[in-house]
């Protein structure tokens, strides 16, 4: 188990994420209740180019190594998660619309809440790419509590790894039979990516995980609708960290426990309660936060009992508050003595925890505002209700030229039941929010027109805004962003647009080809000319063709993956037949081209 320290640790996007030495990424399987696409625009770096410790911040300020790792890995990266969960991005960015087929929302059986927070990556023998042997794959699995999000919170991670071979295993068959049921909560997931999910699942049913000294048995346990529920078990002593808590599953838990339990919580959370039902934290014999001087909150979720002789640890994403309610969840369990897999004494002193955490002194003064809960609740329930809604988007090209503007429509096939005291902004997030359209004519199963847009701003991520006509200062608005099926979108025209925008020198051309031939370049862009939105190009300047080794990179490819040079072919093609083509021989230089000649007659050729 690892504590992600939200300054310091990023364990997801380097130890998890990282291929082993001499293996390469095959495909992943993500389950999280929400997200963040900047956050998600940086995956495929981690996962093809080894970017090890690099700031998310240096990574995102490369367009064309995200170009580059976007069109690599995103059919081959399936992430789930809960309806209306996207962050909205901090930005406008035409790469975005890149990850719109790999979002799948999901929704579990009589509208629970989709809550897991796991990552299953499979690897493969970087020498012969051979996925059918056991031997040949390698299976990983993080289970955690925390979001795939930028939240600066104390968060905790399981992670564990191992090859499929023999008989199935029975502590993993949990989670399998979640994996095996994300179709029926996904029903837009295409077919390809379901079968692509069941063999990972397949795998996952057949690895042995390969655990510590300190861990006897590891079992996962899948909560929800048509799996089963959760709860710890009856144990000698328990600790309970949670950063969310309600006094129904207070009182339950410590009826579970033969001795006092700890509970460890936020500040506000334990305030409410003491507030609401002083009676649930008597049950506890201390009750902690993280001291003042952690600006930080705590978003883990732990669950140690001491049963038996034994000391079950369970880490991920339950939090204390109630059970059976319909939420999806998993939840990791380590099992071993309580001399090497720890104590309640252990966890909790100073060198464990100890030193972060102090007890929990109920402030002065009055309870938490009824009136500020209310509202917040009802803008919380007026954004399900708008994730639920039946949406589809149109697109058409505008009379004229191919340089004509895209238009975009948004449509509802019925009415949407929302207030009349709230309102409603709605925009494409490839556009400023300052073009926002009024939202109000879906609640009545209309339509909104956005702006006319060039091709490359066409997308299927549509970011909401939902508030009070009336602004109330202390509730802030709910903003989120939907993957909303379209009509009339051309994909593959889009997707070599915005490469054409990314790729606008040639610098950035011969920076991308390298990518493309395999020859990956780690470094940040050089000449400060690349920039994330892809409003200028990938640095000024001469291009340095003479110094880079294209011939030796374009005959490996064509001895051993002739498809590259196909992508190669297409970008080239796209230059010089969309609107850049003015600026083509600007883009692709003459050397190239007489380099490149030569290779495609040869692929002409090519049996």
């Amino acid at each position: 188990m690892t504590l992600l320290d939200p300054h310091r640790d990023r364990t997801l996007y380097t130890r998890a994420l990282t291929p082993p030495p001499d293996c390469r990424f095959d495909c992943a399987v993500a389950l999280t209740y929400s997200l963040n696409l900047d956050m998600l625009l940086a995956v495929p770096l981690h996962l093809l180019l080894h970017a090890g410790d690099r700031p998310d911040s240096e990574l995102l300020a490369d367009p064309v190594a995200l170009l580059y790792g976007l069109r690599q890995t995103t059919d081959r990266i399936t992430i789930f998660h809960q309806r209306g969960g996207i962050h909205p991005p901090r930005r406008s960015n035409i790469l975005y619309s890149m990850l719109e087929d790999s979002l799948y929302a999901a929704a579990p059986r009589g509208g629970g809440i989709f809550h897991p927070k796991v990552w299953v990556l499979r690897f493969v023998s970087a020498d012969d790419g051979n996925a059918d042997g056991g031997a040949g794959r390698l299976v990983r699995l993080a289970v955690m509590s925390r979001n795939l999000t930028g939240d600066h919170s104390w968060d905790v991670s399981v992670m564990a790894q191992g090859h499929p071979r023999g008989d199935a295993v029975p502590e993993n068959a949990e989670l399998v039979a979640l994996l095996h049921a994300l179709p029926d909560m996904s029903p837009a997931l295409p077919k390809a990516r379901a079968a692509q999910v069941a063999k990972l699942a397949i795998d996952v049913e057949h690895t042995v995980w390969e655990l510590p000294g300190h861990v006897d048995a590891f079992v996962l346990h899948a909560i929800g609708p048509g799996l089963k529920e959760w709860r710890p078990p009856r144990s000698r002593r328990l600790v309970v960290m949670s950063p969310f808590c309600t006094p129904n599953a207070l009182f339950e838990m410590a009826r579970g426990s033969d001795s006092p339990p700890t509970l460890v919580s936020r500040p506000e959370e334990l305030t409410r309660i003491h507030h609401q039902a002083p009676a649930a934290m008597d049950r506890f014999e201390r009750c902690l936060v993280l001291g003042e001087l952690l600006d930080d909150s705590l978003h883990a979720k732990v669950y140690l009992c001491e049963v038996a002789g034994q000391t079950r640890l369970f880490v991920g994403s339950i939090n204390a508050t109630h059970h059976g309610s319909g939420a999806v969840e998993v939840m990791a369990e380590l099992v071993g003595r309580p001399e090497t897999l720890g104590t309640a004494e252990t966890l909790l002193g100073e060198d464990g925890l100890g030193t972060l955490l102090e007890d929990f002194v109920p402030p002065d003064g009055p309870g938490p505002d009824p009136v500020l809960d209310r509202n917040k609740r009802i803008l919380e329930d007026a954004c399900g209700t708008v994730a639920a809604a039946d949406l589809r988007l149109i697109c058409h090209r505008g009379d004229g030229d191919g340089g004509s503007p895209w238009h975009l429509r948004l449509r509802s096939a019925s009415s949407i039941d929302l207030s009349s005291d709230l309102e409603v902004g709605v925009w494409p997030i490839t556009l400023p929010r300052n073009r926002v359209a009024d939202g109000r004519p879906l609640l009545n199963g209309g339509e909104i027109a956005f702006v006319p847009m060039d091709i490359a701003q066409v997308t299927r991520f549509v970011a909401f805004s939902i508030d009070f006509r009336k602004k109330d200062p202390e509730v802030a608005p709910e903003v989120f962003v939907l993957c909303v099926p379209i009509d009339g979108l051309p994909v593959r025209e889009r997707n070599d647009e915005i490469a054409g925008r990314i790729v606008r020198n040639q610098r950035g051309f011969l920076r991308y080809l390298l990518f493309l031939l395999g020859a990956f370049d780690t470094g940040a862009p050089r000449d400060g000319g690349e920039t994330i939105n892809g409003d200028s190009g990938a640095g000024a300047g001469g291009s340095d063709f003479g110094s880079l080794p294209l011939l030796e990179e374009m005959t490996r490819a064509y001895c051993r993956d002739p498809a590259r040079l196909d992508t190669v072919r297409r970008l080239i093609q796209h230059l010089r037949e969309s609107d850049l083509a003015r600026d083509a021989d600007d883009i692709v230089p003459d050397e190239f081209m007489q380099l490149w000649d030569t290779f495609e007659a040869a692929l002409r050729a090519y049996p």
